[in-house]
């Protein structure tokens, strides 16, 4: 239950963001420090009021009356996998897949689909496939080369492969998550701590004489000697005592195929579909190519229907200030991820054209190191400690990196990780 701020003494410690970073920060600083701890978790909730996709509007979006931040976890679906390109960032994953299921037994939520995952390409286009390939070596992945097209048709039987088609398949520790209930199953634990669980968003954070002043939207305020800023893209120079932080923020818009009438199709197999990312994906009509193609097996929603999820990183649409995030979350989606997601969708699963679709916009942030910025805010006596930039793989590790960003709160770390990639990059 949310409670009000104590203004009359300062907290140990504070995390600001109830995101999936966030709750997993405060999770695991509820772990490590003492019960004496006094701590408080700034952790606006969902909206309440969400518009579902009808015939005359199938955007998926929040009241135009909600003036409040924003955050990724609103949604049922992320692939999750330990195969990636990059050794960071597969450890990062690693590590947080083999908690799922202790998190998902001691919370009682449920979040995680061990449903496999799918590396996608082609005998012309392998240059990803081989970065992952000697990746998943390294890392010690378990996963299988399917060197033909008939090999991966045999888990794609509803999908049009390219004759030249190749992939990587991990079938274990891979598959996807719900965020949202991710999240959920944090806030469950952290709600048996104490804590003072605040529901509301920062406005702005200054240092002064070493001490945290956390100025909240509702018009309180609280007093912190530590405070984890972890607000996702909502990060701006406000909330880091003036500091502008290096990043940059970009809408993405995905979209939702109903398949809700094919689960029982047994000639499909949708419910056996794989996650799967493809690093090049031919789109007709005409020359186009995404690159960063990514789509998702029919996941159940809060309204009771089944949708199949596609989304790309190609189209980048700059959000910078608070005016142009809150816009994005409300809608419109952009309309060329829409046109040629689908495009791309019908092409490579025709058994889908007829159905209808929804869309939903979400925003991702980067750093210039490709890696989350885990440090301390500079020339704030390490009072301020950000974690932020998830590059468009945070989910999926947010376990880990929230372990991590209560680590360095305390002046600590686990050397299985580089400390040095995760370091503010000297300006």
């Amino acid at each position: 239950m949310a409670v009000e701020p104590n203004p009359a003494a300062p907290y140990d410690y504070c995390v600001v963001g109830g995101g999936l970073w966030g709750s997993s920060c405060c999770h695991s600083l509820l772990e490590l420090l003492p019960a004496s701890a006094v701590v408080a978790f700034i952790a606006p909730l969902e909206p309440q009021s969400i518009n579902t996709p009808t015939d005359n509007d199938n955007h998926w979006k929040w009241e135009d009356s909600h003036t409040g931040v924003y955050s990724a976890h609103y949604d049922e679906g992320r692939i999750t996998r330990e195969l990636d390109s990059s050794e960071a960032w597969s450890r990062l994953a690693s590590c947080s897949i083999q908690r799922y299921r202790e998190l998902e037994r001691a919370s009682g939520v449920s979040f995680y689909t061990e449903s496999g995952y799918l590396c996608l390409g082609t005998q012309d286009e392998d240059a990803y496939l081989r970065k992952v390939d000697a990746v998943g070596k390294t890392c010690r992945c378990e996963y299988t080369s399917l060197t033909t097209k008939q090999a991966i048709q045999e888990h794609l039987p509803s999908v049009s492969l390219q004759p030249n088609a190749i992939g990587l398949l991990q079938t274990k520790n891979a598959g996807h998550i719900s965020p949202r209930r991710l999240v959920l199953a944090l806030h469950t634990l952290i709600h048996q701590r104490h804590v003072d669980v605040l529901d509301t968003h920062a406005t702005k954070i200054a240092v002064v004489d070493g001490v945290a002043k956390v100025t909240l939207a509702n018009g309180q305020s609280l007093q912190a000697s530590k405070v984890v800023v972890a607000p996702g893209a909502f990060i701006n120079a406000d909330l880091c005592g003036g500091w502008d932080p290096p990043v940059r923020v970009s809408g993405r818009t995905v979209v939702l195929k109903d398949v809700t009438e094919l689960m029982d199709d047994a000639s499909l197999q949708l419910a056996q579909l794989p996650s799967i990312i493809s690093c090049c994906a031919d789109t007709p009509p005409g020359p186009a190519v995404l690159y960063d193609m990514y789509q998702l097996p029919p996941i159940c929603y809060p309204n009771g229907r089944w949708y199949l999820k596609i989304g790309t990183g190609d189209f980048d649409h700059p959000l910078v200030t608070m005016a142009d995030k809150q816009a994005w979350f409300k809608g419109p989606p952009g309309q060329a991820d829409e046109e040629r997601l689908l495009a791309y969708l019908h092409a490579t699963m025709p058994c889908l054209d007829a159905l209808s679709h929804a869309t939903m916009n979400c925003a991702l942030t980067f750093s210039s190191t490709d890696y989350p910025l885990i440090d301390w805010v500079p020339e704030t006596d390490q009072t301020l400690l950000v974690a932020v930039a998830g590059n468009g793989g945070g989910a999926k590790s947010a376990l880990e990196i929230g372990r991590l960003a209560a680590l360095a709160c305390l002046n600590q770390w686990d050397d299985v990780h580089k400390r040095e990639l995760f370091r503010i990059p000297d300006t």
